[in-house]
């Protein structure tokens, strides 16, 4: 089966250092200065309010302070609204990509000896798990330890007409028995669904690929629209 992606960083954890951003702007935003002037008639000084000056003044000192505080929040404002927006679809299509595939908790698989037209039968059981629906598989063998060949049986189930599996079925190095009924079980009816219990079977033909005893072949089967490995069997011929 294969792993899935470590999750991505949350669109809320981002927003919520923008927002520690605009916080920090405005606690450092410019006050309104306040002038210190003397009192008539005396030597002491106190405060006065920017206030109690000329009103033009005070509409200029107001201006400066308050401009870049608005300046920042509708900066950030905006990298805020952006942010959420770029991460609904962003997170959106990885949640889409990360869907996990069908769960096979359980499988066997037999490789019987090629004996002429016979025998190289590969039978693959489902013993337990989810149902997989035969449309979206694909079923990868791996010979290249024993005949230097490697093929798979795609546009599954391959169902109706004789020979079969015709190319129309085949990828890579043809190294399936393409005689009537060489696929059988789920994978070889049309509509067919493979549910627990059940048992898949196709043949390796003795021509393109001679297995002889003690040989090793790998079978994988291939949740296609997740791209995940429901089912894997290492088969030694017997």
């Amino acid at each position: 089966m294969h792993e899935r992606d470590e999750p991505t960083r949350s669109s809320d954890d981002f927003i919520h250092g923008v927002l520690e951003r605009l916080s920090w702007a405005t606690e450092h935003s410019p006050r309104r200065p306040t002038q210190v002037q003397p009192r008539r008639g005396s030597n002491q000084y106190e405060e006065i309010s920017a206030k109690g000056q000329d009103d033009h003044n005070t509409v200029n000192l107001s201006s400066r302070a308050v401009s870049p505080v608005i300046a920042n929040i509708l900066m950030v404002a905006t990298v805020v609204i952006l942010a959420a927006t770029v991460s609904v679809f962003a997170l959106g299509f990885v949640d889409e990509a990360n869907q996990p595939g069908p769960v096979v908790g359980q499988s066997s698989g037999e490789l019987l000896t090629q004996d002429g037209f016979d025998g190289g039968i590969v039978n693959i059981t489902h013993v337990a798990g989810d149902t997989l629906s035969a449309s979206a598989l694909e079923i990868a063998v791996d010979a290249q330890g024993a005949c230097g060949k490697s093929g798979r049986l795609v546009n599954l189930p391959a169902s109706g007409g004789d020979p079969v599996p015709t190319s129309e079925y085949v990828r890579g190095d043809d190294i399936f028995d393409n005689s009537y009924n060489s696929v059988g079980g789920p994978i070889g009816e049309a509509g067919g669904q493979w549910q627990a219990g059940e048992t898949a079977t196709f043949r390796i033909a003795g021509t393109p690929c001679q297995l002889d005893s003690g040989d090793t072949i790998t079978v994988r089967v291939v949740h296609t629209p997740t791209n995940s490995v429901v089912i894997k069997e290492t088969l030694t011929v017997t």
